[in-house]
């Protein structure tokens, strides 16, 4: 056999071996004094108009979430077969949702006749403000800021002005690369996507390879990281493909924080 038939064989393999196989579900827990007793959240970003399957569903119900929020590109701007995503928020109505929107809302210029659509099926929709939520006695607040073109777009005192407790604050923010907006922000928990965890990972490094707007090996592309006032935890999505682009080593994921009365943990 050539030595180029080996390294096509050996590449084919590699590209295969790094397909998904299934959503992973990926835990965080984070502790403050704010709070009272454990809320779960669940975090579903970057559906891009494809609905959860039924299995994914089953994984979702099986964390038993106490609020699920889905922080943008729940639709596509390219695909635009709504139906399946109004299917699926039937389907899960019976679970506290909340939603803004991300840069596919935005781009096709019909948010909000979505977010009336979702509004009309029970879904919380956080349309740049903030909501007041009660789980077991424990409180939060969860706001959601729209998505914007640019961050210079963008008012760290208008974010501000949406909270109006010293309750536990959660903010649902699109893009995770707006460190300057976050760290101005004067919030407990940043929750983003829209990096789609990088799309290509390095394997057994977790660092991804290209995101919109971070360029290459971009920083801000999943998990927790730790800004001036807040931790920001970001969602590596549930979209399968970018463009017609495959993940590789980079499995879509359904992110479960349980946010847990104490002392953070530095």
């Amino acid at each position: 056999m050539k030595k180029s038939q080996v390294l096509l064989i050996g590449g084919g393999l590699a590209v295969l071996a790094g397909l998904p196989r299934r959503t992973e579900v990926t835990e965080y827990s984070i502790q403050s004094e704010k709070l009272t007793d454990r809320i779960r959240l669940a975090v579903l970003a970057d559906l891009h108009g494809k609905a959860l399957s039924s299995g994914d569903i089953q994984r979702l119900r099986s964390a038993e979430p106490d609020l699920v929020l889905l922080p943008g590109d729940l639709f596509d701007y390219y695909d635009r077969r709504d139906d399946r995503i109004l299917e699926m928020v039937e389907e899960l109505k019976d679970l506290p949702l909340f939603y803004t929107t991300g840069n596919h809302e935005l781009e096709r210029g019909d948010e909000e006749e979505l977010k009336q659509q979702l509004q009309m099926r029970g879904v919380h929709v956080l349309s740049d403000k903030a909501e007041t939520v009660v789980v077991r006695g424990a409180v939060i607040e969860l706001g959601g800021y729209d998505c914007r073109w640019k961050e210079k777009d963008c008012s760290a005192r208008a974010v501000n002005q949406m909270f109006h407790t010293g309750h536990y604050r959660v903010l649902m923010s699109h893009r995770p690369h707006w460190i300057s907006l976050y760290n101005a922000v004067k919030c407990d928990l940043v929750i983003s996507g829209h990096a789609h965890g990088g799309q290509w990972r390095i394997p057994f490094t977790g660092q991804g390879l290209c995101s919109p707007q971070q360029g290459i090996f971009p920083k801000y592309t999943g998990g927790i990281h730790r800004l001036h006032h807040s931790d920001l935890l970001i969602s590596r999505g549930l979209s399968r493909t970018y463009h017609g682009i495959p993940r590789l080593y980079n499995s879509p994921e359904i992110v479960i924080v349980d946010l847990l009365p104490g002392s953070a943990v530095a």
